[in-house]
């Protein structure tokens, strides 16, 4: 090829590039003797569109009762929950309990991995504003704002029960040393941790009520950040010579102290209370609003 038909064809081709950059904004063009029209926006209203009439098809066939918006949230979240998460959460909880002897911290592992989700219907009514959906469709503010409790109780229970399971059995065919505990320490430490992690699943919902999910995104990172400081404070309580140490002495005064336990199921059940009552009133107000 001669150096006149290479410089023709570098212009050629630089006039083809700065042709499809200019049909960016969606206008038609001629690029090489035929129409380029760019359709991305097009196709993410299509996208949006095929949601929503989902969205209004099941919101419209939900009762106005709890349990039914409690599975209307499951159906909105079911198509978000992806294998590669499952095993992230099976893998991290039975990783965590093989490779240190303790169910516990497999079990904590699993269960902030497993309740990621339930910043999801919060995450889908901001971005479909499914609120006006709910509303058009019959239900009730109390009814959608129970669901969406009862729904992240059962998720909860579901992550809790199946992280237990998944850490007892990495801890089961560990070979790492552990001291035996009584009975009453492991499962009155269980029962704080799970208590204390539904506490915080609670004031997350009430934040994600009143903020919405972008205005209250980081109260996602609350579970993380409480979790930094118990190892912190478990650590500490080992006298600095590890986690493992630390744990064996906070569950030991779990044994010992077992009114704790007493007092941190009575604190979720009170936090759990105020923090519905607050999201209605919030919620019903949004709705007045809207």
């Amino acid at each position: 090829m001669s150096t006149q038909d290479s410089d023709k064809q570098a212009k050629e081709d630089a006039a083809f590039a700065a042709e499809a950059e200019a049909a960016k904004d969606g206008t038609p063009t001629i690029v090489g003797g035929a129409e380029i029209i760019d359709n991305s926006e097009s196709e993410e209203e299509l996208r949006r569109e095929k949601v929503l009439a989902r969205i209004k098809e099941l919101a419209n066939a939900t009762d106005d009762n709890v349990v039914s918006c409690a599975k209307l949230d499951f159906q909105l979240v079911k198509p978000h929950i992806q294998i590669l998460n499952i095993i992230l959460y099976v893998g991290a909880t039975g990783f965590l309990s093989f490779t240190t002897g303790n169910a516990l911290l497999g079990f904590i592992a699993g269960f902030l991995l497993g309740t990621l989700y339930l910043s999801y219907p919060f995450a889908i009514a901001e971005k479909y504003q499914t609120s006006k959906v709910l509303k058009a469709s019959g239900l009730s503010s109390s009814t959608v704002v129970g669901g969406r409790f009862l729904f992240s109780m059962i998720f909860s229970a579901a992550a809790a029960i199946g992280a237990l399971a998944i850490a007892s059995l990495g801890a089961h065919f560990s070979n790492a040393e552990q001291p035996i505990l009584a009975t009453s320490a492991t499962m009155g430490t269980f029962i704080i941790m799970l208590a204390l992690y539904l506490t915080l699943i609670m004031v997350q919902l009430a934040a994600y009520f009143k903020l919405g999910f972008t205005g209250a995104r980081y109260a996602g990172l609350i579970p993380v950040g409480v979790t930094a400081m118990l190892v912190w404070l478990i650590f500490w309580l080992g006298g600095g010579e590890g986690v493992i140490p630390g744990l064996q002495v906070a569950m030991n005064w779990v044994d010992q102290n077992y009114w704790f336990v007493i007092a941190a199921a009575i604190t979720f059940v009170v936090t759990r209370i105020t923090a519905q009552t607050f999201s209605h009133k919030v919620y019903e107000q949004q709705l007045s609003e809207a």
